[in-house]
C-alpha cells in the first residue's frame, strides 16, 4: 500500500510537470489534443515499471493501470526509452534492438516529434521570478558558455 501511494504522488507531480510544460507552447497543446482517446504504454525493464499515457484533450494523464487495450505499447530499458524520448533522429532509435514497439507507431512518432519540437520561451518565464536584468545576464552568460563548448568541441 504505500509503495502504490508514492506510485501515485510521483505520477501526479509527474503529470502535472508535463501539463504544465505542454501549457507553455500553445502548438504542441493543438498536436496532443489531435491524439485525444489515445493510450500508450511504457514498460520499462530497468528498472522494472509500467507507465500508461492517456491524452485527454489538451492534457496527458498518467497511471500505472489501465482497464482497455492501449494503442501503442513500448518496452525498453529505462536508458533506451530516455534516447527514444529525446533523440533528434527520429527513426533510428525506434529499431534498436533493445526496444519493442507493438501497436500504433505512428503514435509514438507524434509524440517523439511533440517532445522534440517543444518551443518554450524560458527567458520570458525566468523573468517573472528575478527580473529582466538578471535574466538578461544568465542568458548572455549561458550563450557565450554555449559558444565556447561548440569552439572547442570543433577544434578537437
Amino acid at each position: 500500500m504505500p509503495f502504490q501511494l508514492l506510485n501515485t504522488a510521483v505520477y501526479t507531480a509527474l503529470e502535472l510537470a508535463i501539463n504544465n510544460t505542454l501549457e507553455l507552447d500553445s502548438v504542441s497543446q493543438k498536436k496532443i489534443s489531435l491524439l485525444s482517446g489515445s493510450v500508450l504504454e511504457i514498460n520499462c525493464t530497468t528498472p522494472s515499471l509500467q507507465i500508461f499515457l492517456s491524452i485527454s484533450g489538451h492534457a496527458i494523464h498518467l497511471s500505472s493501470h489501465y482497464e482497455g487495450e492501449p494503442d501503442t505499447c513500448i518496452t525498453g530499458s529505462s536508458r533506451s526509452l530516455l534516447k527514444l524520448v529525446f533523440s533528434k533522429d527520429k527513426n533510428q532509435n525506434f529499431y534498436q534492438p533493445d526496444i519493442e514497439i507493438k501497436g500504433n507507431i505512428e503514435l509514438a512518432r507524434k509524440l517523439q516529434e511533440i517532445v522534440y519540437e517543444l518551443d518554450i520561451d524560458w527567458e520570458y518565464l525566468l523573468s517573472h521570478f528575478i527580473g529582466d536584468i538578471p535574466t538578461e545576464a544568465i542568458s548572455t552568460g549561458l550563450n557565450s558558455a554555449r559558444q565556447t563548448f561548440k569552439q572547442a568541441h570543433e577544434s578537437l
